[in-house]
């Protein structure tokens, strides 16, 4: 069956060939992505960028190390969001819901330092930020999504809270686990 496969290629016009190996292409790349090979993060640990309507985006780091030092750096605590980010309803509401308003936005740029850690089911991640992840819910008695911690700069737990229905609650919440 292969060789007539490759013969079907060979008298196969340039045309047509180069229609085929852009579809196969295509669906390779549909593939890889959906299929949880790759990741998208919305929370990258990056510079502070300016989105297209002139908002500054929020930072989310996936390393403790690089939160940790954030918070030892600016005085503020962290806020560790244990989140099942392709699987839990709840991790994606509170997503949705909290961390993606403007109101959230500006709370946490000004009081704390943002870490996701991140538990995949369909998506793969980077080694060391699994075995990371893994450590950390192990350490802090993760057992439900989603989680979220308030924290020092040495780990301290300060406060501990899962999903609110509203930027205003969960802030409320946070806020009073921080005095």
């Amino acid at each position: 069956m292969e060789v007539g496969i490759i013969k079907r290629v060979f008298k196969m016009k340039k045309s047509q060939l180069s229609f085929q190996m852009f579809s196969l292409a295509t669906l390779v790349v549909i593939a890889f992505v959906s299929g949880g090979c790759v990741k998208p993060s919305m929370r990258d640990a990056a510079a502070d960028l300016n989105s297209s309507d002139g908002s500054s985006l929020t930072i989310w780091h996936d390393s403790f190390e690089a939160a940790r030092e954030q918070s030892l750096v600016s005085g503020k605590p962290i806020l560790a969001d244990f989140t099942g980010s392709d699987w839990c309803h709840w991790c994606v509401k509170l997503r949705d819901d909290v961390f993606d308003k403007a109101e959230f936005e500006a709370w946490a740029r000004e009081n704390v330092v943002l870490l996701e850690l991140d538990y995949p089911q369909r998506s793969r991640q980077a080694p060391e930020i699994q075995a990371q992840n893994e450590k950390l819910a192990s350490l802090y008695a993760i057992n439900s999504y989603p989680t979220v911690l308030l924290m020092d700069a040495q780990g301290n737990e300060l406060g501990r809270t899962g999903y609110h229905p509203d930027p205003a609650a969960f802030i409320d919440t946070l806020e009073s686990k921080l005095r």
